[in-house]
Parts: structure tokens; sequence; C-alpha cells
């Protein structure tokens, strides 16, 4: 019978070396990094977290949490290889919590996040303190400002606003005065109150705005008031 006889020679290629050049494995929240591939390639394509991202030869990074990113490369003979690197982003999360309402006189205790290498606080712009906290006591409505960077150079800030409400106007003169055994001594509450309250030494005696006491012996007058936003103010006298 009659044979025949025939070959192929079939070269196969290596699947190329893909490595991402040398990168950043961390990266600080809302910073940048460029993700370089190996040159001579014909096609570059790559994917943040299996999503499309680019086709160049090297990419533009800032990702707003862990990622991963992985280069598809193709050579001249068509064959692909594909490396991946992964990033982990740093955060501090810092929140000095909601803006606020004191009344004036009253104080806020405002923290930061702990083990900070570096804490700086600004009032309205202007530098205020370097402690980890504060409590100020602000004579009129003020912004705080908190900048924050931790052992990896990561920098967070976040504003707080303080508004200050008004406080009634109470003012009974002197510390100390004198009347004559007998006199009657007038008491005059704040005329921008809606509460008052009168204490004879520790003894509330009456609620009235304006009140008269005849003492008859050395005695302390102390007047607290309330206005509508529900700030209180207070002052005493002494009278012999």
């Amino acid at each position: 019978g009659a044979s025949a006889l025939d070959s192929i020679y079939v070269e196969v290629n290596p699947i190329p070396e893909v490595i991402i050049q040398e990168f950043d494995t961390l990266i600080n929240y809302g910073d940048s990094d460029t993700l370089v591939g190996p040159s001579g390639f014909s096609t570059y394509n790559w994917h943040e977290n299996e999503e499309f991202f680019g086709s160049n030869d090297s990419i533009v990074i800032s990702p707003e949490d862990d990622s991963e990113y992985i280069l598809y490369a193709e050579n001249q003979n068509g064959c692909e290889g594909s490396d991946t690197a992964n990033v982990t982003v740093q955060f501090i999360n810092l929140n000095l919590g909601p803006d606020t309402t004191i009344c004036k006189g009253d104080s806020v205790y405002l923290e930061g996040p702990p083990n900070m290498v570096t804490y700086l606080w600004e009032e309205n712009g202007a530098f205020y303190s370097i402690d980890p906290s504060i409590e100020p006591s602000p004579e009129e409505t003020s912004e705080y400002t908190l900048m924050v960077v931790d052992q990896f150079s990561v920098v967070d800030r976040d504003t707080i606003v303080i508004d200050v409400l008004p406080i009634p106007t109470v003012d009974l003169g002197p510390p100390e005065t004198t009347i004559i055994l007998g006199d009657t001594f007038n008491l005059v509450g704040a005329v921008d109150a809606v509460e008052w309250e009168w204490y004879k030494d520790t003894v509330l005696f009456s609620y009235k705005q304006d009140t008269l006491d005849e003492p008859i012996i050395t005695v302390q007058y102390k007047h607290i008031a309330t206005n509508t936003d529900e700030c209180k103010a207070k002052d005493s006298i002494m009278v012999n």
C-alpha cells in the first residue's frame, strides 16, 4: 500500500514577563501615584478593581480606598502577560462633630484623634493651640479648624463652628454695699430676660424682675436671669 509523511514545525513563544515598576504600596488619602509598566510592548490594558482604567504604558492613580491594579501587556508576537499591584490607602477620619451652639461664657471641649504626630488648631484662621484637645470659650461665634498629621505623614482637617448666644445683662453694682438698719434695699433685675430668680444667701425668695427687701442683718443677694435662648447670667451683692 501507499503511504505519505509530512511534518510541521511549531514555535511556541514564551509568555512575556510583565513587571509593574517600583511603586508605593501605601498611599495617603487624597494623594496620587504613578504606576509604570514595562517598555517595548504593543498594547497595555490597565484595570482598577476589575474595571478598565487605561491603555497607556503608565497610569496616575488616586484611590479612595484599598485597590488592586492589574496590567495586561501584549508583545509583538501577540503574547500577553500580566502583573498586579495592590495599593493600601491610609486615612485618619478626623471628625470634630456637627456645629454647635453655646451661651456666652460657656465652653466646648474639642478633641482630636489619638496618637497623632502633629496637632494644629486655628480659631477664625489664626493660630490657637498645638494640644490634642482644646476647650475654648469664645466671646462671639467662631470657627475652629484642626489639622493633624499621623506617623505616615497622612494629613487630615476638619472644621466646626461654635455659635455663641448672648446672655442676659445682670448687674447689681459693686460687690458690696452698706445701708442703714430699717432701710429698704431695691433689687433691679435684668431687663433682657424672661425669667428671674432672687436668692437671699441660699434661700430663693422671689421670681419677680425687680424686688425689695429690708434686711436686718448682713446678707448676700444673688440674681439669676434667663433669656429667650435659655441662656443664664448671674450676679451677687453683699449688703451690710
